[in-house]
């Protein structure tokens, strides 16, 4: 999720399949070293595949709510929040990656009306967040000036070669979500979004969204479901998600820089097989649902860790550190 823009990134239409650290992707050595019939296959989209994933992910929040309402007990609107805030991180998160990459369907067009509409539910705009991701891909990972860094300094993570405490370690990655502290941080994320996205006209209208539909909700007597079955979620489980995500894939990697996370649980219920990043970038091209394909055919071959949980994760972030090269 994007948390400050770089202005120094290039016009995300330029960028939009660019890999990103060179010595991670060199795109002079794909033909050589990747067939390219193999590469070809995975690269293909797939509209109709992507549109049967957004409909089962909105039915899937729709029906849970309408189920947790029906009956009318805390321990239902608990289960609810937690399996809502998985299906937003599917949609506003793994689908507007997805969509920022060109990767939901051949139509560009589509792309960008799908990343849009998904993009507002989450107080972001789509047009701000290929701008922070693509300059993710651009700008070397242990380059200070890459945005992951930067949201890794916005959430206070350490981001020195020096040894983190295995109790500070504790803190930083599994007590923080479950106190609530990220939903703070995620909420300051969407301040700051709302101020570093003021040139784009996108935001106004974002905005204005959310005012429509706050007035609607009022008018219809809605905003207690609108709090319970949207807003909590969101802030308690997608925002703990999204954290968890993204300190996964690149924090504390050592010199690797990249780490994927190829369990099952976390690919098949929550996250879609985006995962596998590894893979990813070092061929952004490839759609999430063939992630797994691509990291069986290709990610032997390429630098980066492994973990199958967060818990295996944690340990690699024990003994590893953080790579950044002073500018």
């Amino acid at each position: 999720m994007p948390v400050e823009r770089d202005p120094r990134a290039r016009d995300p239409a330029q960028a939009a399949f660019a890999p990103d650290d060179s010595r991670q992707a060199d795109p002079g050595q794909r033909s050589n070293n990747v067939d390219r019939v193999v590469l070809t296959a995975l690269y293909r989209r797939d509209t109709t595949h992507t549109l049967i994933v957004l409909v089962s992910q909105v039915a899937a929040v729709v029906v849970v709510a309408i189920a947790a309402e029906a009956i009318d007990a805390a321990w239902a609107t608990c289960l609810a929040i937690l399996i809502i805030g998985t299906r937003q991180y599917g949609l506003g998160e793994v689908l507007v990656h997805e969509a920022s990459h060109h990767n939901l369907s051949s139509h560009r067009w589509i792309n960008t009306v799908i990343g849009t509409a998904l993009s507002w539910p989450f107080f972001f705009t789509f047009t701000g967040y290929r701008r922070f991701h693509l300059q993710h891909h651009q700008v070397p990972l242990d380059d200070p000036r890459n945005s992951i860094i930067e949201e890794y300094q916005d959430w206070r993570l350490p981001l020195s070669a020096e040894a983190v405490s295995r109790r500070r370690l504790i803190w930083l990655i599994f007590l923080r979500p479950l106190t609530g502290v990220i939903a703070l941080y995620h909420l300051y994320g969407i301040a700051s979004d709302a101020y570093y996205d003021a040139d784009l006209k996108e935001n106004t209208c974002m905005w204005l969204f959310w005012a429509v539909m706050l007035a609607l909700c009022w008018h219809l007597g809605v905003m207690e479901g609108l709090l319970l079955y949207w807003l909590a979620p969101l802030f308690l489980v997608f925002a703990t998600l999204n954290y968890w995500s993204e300190v996964g894939d690149h924090y504390r990697t050592s010199d690797l820089l990249t780490r994927s996370n190829i369990g099952p649980g976390w690919n098949i219920l929550i996250a879609g097989n985006v995962g596998y990043h590894v893979v990813h970038h070092k061929y952004p091209r490839i759609p999430w649902f063939r992630l797994k394909a691509a990291h069986a055919l290709l990610g032997g071959s390429l630098p980066g860790q492994t973990s199958t949980s967060l818990f295996a994760a944690f340990s690699q972030m024990r003994k590893g550190h953080q790579h950044v090269v002073e500018s």
